[in-house]
């Protein structure tokens, strides 16, 4: 199975990518989590913002999807669809070495995770269209498990170590 991603230049594209989008999303969302608690000391205010914030992300996608997706994914192709949301991640990024506070971070997760899920998703099931049955599977979910949940965690990681360093050193 990992023969087959790393001969295949279009499944390891495809790989590189998916990796990629894990380490922006969960650096955001292992942002989201630090600030969250540092600006809600109870748990029931904390399960609220957060509910909040996944209600918006659901409108967000369901309005990406039924309004804008097919139309986007057929006059500007697979491509630059999926380009969308690492711009995105370049702007939240951008935005958050600029000012790290809870307001930008919340702003960063709605707009990513409702990219992802509208546009970046549907995008990425297309990709799997052009590849035989049998590499699709057997690499799928190679890619969408074991990789994706490894690059997910050194991400998590890699804000935990930062975040600790910083109160190190502050």
């Amino acid at each position: 199975i990992v023969k087959d991603l790393f001969t295949s230049p279009y499944l390891l594209g495809i790989t590189v990518y998916i990796c990629l989008i894990a380490l922006g999303g969960t650096t955001v969302y292992s942002l989201l989590n630090y600030e969250v608690g540092l600006s809600f000391k109870e748990s029931a205010d904390r399960v609220s913002f957060f509910a909040g914030l996944n209600l918006g992300v659901q409108l967000v996608t369901v309005v990406l999807q039924s309004l804008l997706s097919a139309s986007l994914l057929r006059s500007w192709g697979v491509g630059r669809t999926l380009m969308l949301l690492p711009l995105a991640y370049l702007l939240i990024f951008a935005l958050l070495g600029w000012r790290l506070n809870l307001t930008m971070v919340a702003g960063g997760f709605v707009l990513a995770s409702s990219l992802a899920y509208g546009l970046t998703v549907p995008a990425r099931e297309l990709l799997f269209t052009v590849v035989d049955k049998s590499a699709k599977y057997r690499t799928k979910t190679v890619i969408d498990t074991v990789l994706f949940r490894t690059f997910d965690y050194l991400a998590s990681l890699g804000v935990e170590l930062s975040l600790k360093q910083q109160y190190l050193f502050a």
